[in-house]
């Protein structure tokens, strides 16, 4: 039964920084692409309107959740470990061949790595030390070091990197600079303000629009495709109301993580999947706390970002 909430906290956990999950980072380098906008989101910006949500995340998981827990799950039933990889007997197997696998000073020098990769994400956040670290070159340092002491080999790391993830990231702002040059994110932006009032639509309206779109959207589509198709969009809004979009980018960088109510908006889903979960567990058990959660968001986006 712990699996589901694990998996859970692991996305909305996520959530709470710049560099938790990539859908946040997706929808940052689309906003790095606009003039002005180059520093992107800060690395924290995140944790204003996540924080509140993972706490009552976590109520939730000791309250009205256990309860759904049991009931969908129903772990006195015979059939509960059925189809369950991660089951008492195979995790003791995982066990042995991951000690047998690797020797334990390669975990203590990834550890310490980690570590000062924490330290210097923290600390990349103040002056002096914001001119001089940033996602990427703290990334580098933590790279260099596991791939230089060995801790995994090159082929390996070639091998386990997610090329899907990685060329979106690294595509991805070109729709937010082709929407915008080609006008296309004018006409889009323009429609969506005349449905609520045009110049003087509400912005706080239009934030909890964004945060409910986007939690359903990522829900249905992939997280990163849910960042990257309305990022550009809410960008052009923001732009053509005279605001900043830097908030509406944080909504939507933390409503894409959202994606706890089906079985394949992330892939923290399609990892837990291996422990027997159907479909419909995910909307039993996910769905209230995903009503929850946009609730909690959208009001801590309007009281924190504005």
């Amino acid at each position: 039964m712990v699996i589901f909430p694990a998996g859970t906290a692991a996305i909305i956990g996520g959530a709470c920084s710049l560099i938790g999950s990539t859908s946040q980072l997706a929808a940052n380098s689309v906003l790095q692409g606009y003039a002005g906008y180059e520093e992107g989101m800060g690395m924290f910006d995140m944790t204003k309107i996540m924080f509140p949500a993972a706490v009552v995340q976590i109520i939730f998981w000791g309250t009205i959740g256990y309860k759904l827990l049991d009931k969908v799950l129903k772990p006195d039933s015979p059939d509960f470990d059925k189809g369950n990889m991660y089951s008492v007997a195979e995790i003791h197997k995982l066990e042995k061949e991951q000690e047998s696998a690797a020797p334990a000073w390669k975990g203590y020098v990834a550890l310490g790595t980690m570590i000062l990769c924490i330290v210097l994400f923290v600390l990349s956040g103040f002056q002096p030390f914001k001119s001089y670290f940033n996602i990427g070159t703290i990334g580098l340092i933590g790279a260099a070091m596991v791939l230089g002491t060995g801790c995994i080999s090159i082929k390996k790391a070639y091998s386990d990197l997610p090329w899907d993830v990685f060329v979106c990231i690294g595509t991805i702002s070109g729709i937010g600079t082709g929407l915008d040059v080609s006008g296309g994110g004018a006409l889009i932006a323009n429609a969506v303000l005349n449905l609520f009032g045009g110049k003087n639509a509400s912005v706080v309206l239009l934030t909890v629009v964004i945060a409910v779109l986007t939690s359903v959207l990522t829900n249905i589509m992939s997280n990163n495709a849910t960042a990257a198709m309305l990022t550009p969009i809410c960008i052009a809004i923001a732009l053509s109301l005279g605001i900043s979009p830097i908030p509406w980018v944080i909504v939507i960088g933390a409503c894409s993580n959202l994606a706890i109510a089906t079985s394949f908006g992330t892939a923290v889903n399609m990892q837990i999947l291996p422990a027997g979960y159907k479909f419909s567990d995910f909307v039993k058990i996910g769905g209230p706390l995903l009503i929850i959660l946009i609730a909690v968001v959208s009001i801590c986006s309007v009281a924190f970002l504005f």
